[in-house]
């Protein structure tokens, strides 16, 4: 699987999409870049953020600040990422939200996968793409819980794992990727 093209991929709106600001996602998580979550103050003081006038590294309390901000300003989901953009001008230069996203991948997921389902860099990568998305997307803790998603994997039945990838809460045009992912998968592999 080629991770610089999936993380492209991902950026796109209708997937994780790309955000350089700090904003609370639906369920309140604090999130940057491609879906990365911030889940506390010590988090936010190791991304390198910017100001995005003058591109001027911002101080820590400006960071801290940000971070308290935003997830004070969260209302049950009913924001967008836009409506977070009023709190801060601070800013996760682009070359590092592509390199967080590709090495998370690289150094998280794809070692994590490959404990759930050891024979994952022999499969088609339309399998492999679909289910580092469902890693991507749901954690590795929370992709372990589709126990039949990963018995199907690991019989290589893309058919049934198509059937079994459905997240419920992910964008209707996110489950319908990840199922067509893995029916490409199942058309691809001759039938054993």
């Amino acid at each position: 699987m080629n991770v610089k093209d999936f993380v492209a991929e991902l950026a796109t709106p209708g997937r994780e999409g790309c955000t350089t600001w700090l904003y609370c996602d639906s369920r309140g998580f604090p999130t940057i870049g491609i879906g990365n979550m911030v889940p506390n103050v010590d988090a936010m003081l190791r991304l390198p953020m910017v100001h995005s006038g003058s591109g001027e590294l911002a101080t820590d309390d400006e960071k801290r600040n940000t971070w308290k901000d935003v997830v004070g300003a969260f209302k049950s989901g009913t924001l967008t990422a836009a409506f977070y953009l009023t709190f801060s001008d601070l800013r996760l230069p682009r070359p590092f939200v592509t390199a967080l996203a590709e090495d998370r991948i690289t150094h998280e997921f794809v070692p994590g996968i490959i404990r759930l389902c050891h024979d994952f860099g022999s499969w088609p990568e339309q399998a492999q793409r679909g289910i580092v998305d469902m890693a991507y997307n749901l954690g590795l803790h929370g992709m372990a819980s589709f126990v039949n998603l990963l018995s199907a994997c690991q019989r290589r039945d893309w058919k049934t794992a198509a059937s079994e990838c459905h997240r419920a809460t992910c964008r209707p045009s996110r489950n319908a990727w990840t199922e067509q992912m893995f029916l490409d998968a199942a058309s691809e592999e001759p039938s054993s």
